[in-house]
């Protein structure tokens, strides 16, 4: 295929050619499509992620046909990448364009190390990374349930659970930031990052529950819902625990609490990611009727920034 591409740094106005690919690529129809217009301009205004210099485009004669997009983590000294290409304009170099676009930009941002995951089922971009050096080094489990089943909601005293109160922003940063410190891939949130994403169609405060020790925040579960016209389906988005009240089974019973507010909910099944290296967390979802569903593959680019 001899085409020639125009690359385009993204604006605004390019909303809605942007939502007609993701739905393209995504194989979705249009008229059940989870991305809108307004869930377009939501993420790409998320704070920090600054597409208008991170986020590159490119178009032929039929329109949109490929974008990558840098998502900076400055705090933990990295980048993470995505993109998508539509399939008939693989292999005719415009992937690696784009990629070596996105290694140099990432260069600029001075961070040492770019990463990017890839489902399983993706090899044609498994050897495109390969062929440009990255290397695998992490895998994740996406996992699913379908059957509700018994769910222990139990807690042992003096722990209660709570729902989101108004104001409860700067909580959510604190306990997830706490929870996750030091865990691999994990960059810690902003007040202003939580807020956004909290508005996030298909994300609701209803759906963040907190467990609790008198009247401080020792756990949480944070939940969503995706909805097209024929599926809907709940998310455990994030999930955890004080270090330091681990092993009380209060993830066991923030995670069946979750649950059960996504049941309620009528969703047909819910679905969640986890680390397979982190032992405890991927034996609470085995245990809890998950199965593992796919593996999505992380891959990394040193950048020798530093």
């Amino acid at each position: 295929m001899n085409e020639r591409y125009e690359f385009r740094l993204f604006s605004t106005d390019q909303i809605g050619p942007f939502t007609a690919f993701l739905n393209q690529i995504q194989g979705e129809a249009t008229s059940s499509s989870l991305v809108t217009p307004e869930f377009t301009d939501h993420w790409l205004a998320s704070p920090g992620l600054a597409p208008e210099e991170n986020c590159l485009t490119a178009y032929t004669t039929d329109g949109m046909v490929g974008y990558v997009l840098i998502n900076p983590e400055t705090p933990i000294d990295r980048v993470v990448l995505e993109g998508g290409l539509h399939f008939s304009y693989r292999n005719v170099g415009l992937a690696s364009q784009l990629l070596d676009w996105a290694i140099k930009r990432s260069r600029e941002l001075g961070v040492a190390v770019i990463h990017l995951p890839v489902h399983d089922s993706n090899v044609w971009a498994q050897e495109l990374l390969a062929s440009h050096q990255f290397i695998q080094i992490g895998l994740y489990w996406e996992m699913q349930i379908e059957n509700k089943g018994k769910l222990s909601t139990i807690l042992p005293e003096p722990f209660a659970i709570r729902g989101f109160r108004e104001g409860d922003d700067q909580t959510l940063m604190e306990i997830q930031n706490t929870s996750f410190l030091g865990q691999w891939g994990f960059c810690p949130n902003s007040k202003e990052q939580i807020a956004h994403r909290l508005k996030t169609p298909g994300f609701s405060p209803e759906g963040v529950l907190f467990v609790c020790k008198d009247a401080k925040v020792v756990g949480y579960c944070w939940t969503r819902i995706e909805q097209s016209l024929t599926d809907k389906f709940g998310f455990i988005l994030m999930l955890g625990v004080r270090p330091e009240y681990q092993g009380f089974g209060l993830g066991r019973a923030a995670l069946s609490m979750g649950m059960e507010y996504l049941w309620s909910k009528g969703v047909q099944g819910i679905r969640m990611e986890v680390d397979s290296a982190n032992d405890p967390a991927r034996e609470l979802y085995l245990s809890s009727g998950y199965q593992k569903v796919k593996e999505i593959s992380w891959h990394a680019y040193r950048l020798g920034n530093g």
